[in-house]
């Protein structure tokens, strides 16, 4: 928590900024690389490869917790209701199988553990259990595997934004409203993965967590200063089941209220998930927050039931994401799962899902 605090602009502590002086030389050379690499793809140098089906990416401008992730379940549900053929495609972060290609889900049945496949692309295959998703750090092969084995119409790419190996006819941005750009930085001095001016080449551009946000109207100006007239859409997250993990067992999500939570993660932005769970007015909260894709151990377990009981905790929550790296643990820690989707106000949500169609009439195969 205290470095991407830093990171994103949130501590302004002496200290912040004398760790950003620190690393803003390596800020610089990897900037050079960013710079360099995008310049040859802009200029065709380097080759973007073309598959025989619409491509529509899913990325970000700065490294986690943008909320991604329900956006491409969100997209992919659209296009499956739409009648289309649909395949989800991602790198497959710190997964453990070594195959080159992993089909995380055929469509009908999970092939892969959530070790073997990465903890995003197994929670997108639980949630979508009739559309295909595959794990590569190929995106290009992975994408004729998914058109020779399904016919596939339409891939959605998480995180590809910074993956120009691969031609996209969509080009999506998912942006925190409340930290779009961090402290404006490159990485490691902040959290931009490229220059700011690389929204100039987004198609589309999607602000998570508006409800959280005071200045919304600033934040927008700031982004359309940058990025020029794309269109801008809004969206929340509001949390959907609350279930025991390992279980069956729902809590409705307003029985939170007046009750001491302890707040147990680890994704990208785990400030976020604390604000979701206060909606719920809860008496108290405290947050163990884990590094991302943290892989949790029997120590940690320890550790999370001894913060429990020293707080007084009436219940432990965690993430989609986290849940089945906690199931080892089911039985021996009492927790629960809280789910979320993505959610537009009925104008946002029918001008894109009209942009989606116009894409779709235009760009996909029949």
């Amino acid at each position: 928590m205290r470095i991407y605090a830093i990171l994103t602009g949130e501590s302004v502590s002496v200290i912040s900024s004398v760790v950003r002086i620190i690393l803003m030389p390596l800020s610089w050379v990897y900037g050079l690389i960013v710079v360099a690499r995008n310049y040859l793809y802009d200029q065709e140098i380097l080759a973007s490869l073309d598959l025989a089906c619409g491509i529509i990416s899913v990325g970000n401008i700065v490294t986690g917790g943008t909320g991604k992730t329900p956006i491409v379940i969100w997209l992919a549900k659209h296009f499956w209701n739409s009648g289309y053929r649909v395949a989800i495609i991602l790198r497959g972060y710190k997964r453990q199988a070594k195959s080159e290609i992993g089909i995380v889900s055929d469509g009908t049945k999970i092939l892969l553990s959530s070790e073997e496949s990465g903890d995003e692309a197994f929670m997108i295959a639980l949630e979508l259990p009739e559309i295909p998703v595959l794990v590569s750090k190929d995106r290009y092969k992975a994408g004729i595997e998914a058109i020779r084995k399904w016919d596939t119409q339409v891939i959605i790419l998480d995180d590809g934004f910074q993956h120009q190996q691969l031609k996209r006819d969509l080009d999506i941005v998912v942006m925190d409203s409340k930290h779009p750009f961090g402290n404006g930085q490159l990485l490691p001095a902040g959290i931009l993965r490229e220059p700011k001016r690389s929204l100039q080449r987004v198609d589309l551009l999607l602000l998570t967590h508006t409800n959280f946000v005071s200045n919304l109207s600033q934040t927008r100006l700031k982004i359309e200063t940058i990025a020029g007239q794309k269109p801008i859409f809004e969206s929340q997250y509001h949390p959907t089941r609350l279930y025991k993990l390992g279980d069956s067992q729902d809590l409705p999500f307003d029985s939170l209220k007046n009750q001491r939570i302890l707040l147990v993660c680890g994704i990208g932005n785990p400030a976020t998930f604390a604000r979701i769970v206060e909606a719920s007015q809860p008496s108290h909260i405290e947050l163990m927050a884990f590094s991302d894709h943290y892989p949790y151990k029997k120590n940690d377990i320890l550790h999370i039931q001894k913060r429990a009981q020293i707080m007084k905790a009436d219940i432990i929550i965690t993430t989609q994401k986290d849940e089945q790296k906690l199931r080892l643990y089911a039985d021996r820690l009492l927790i629960f799962v809280l789910a979320i989707e993505v959610r537009f106000s009925l104008e946002h949500g029918k001008s894109m899902k009209d942009m989606l169609n116009v894409y779709a009439q235009t760009c996909l195969p029949l």
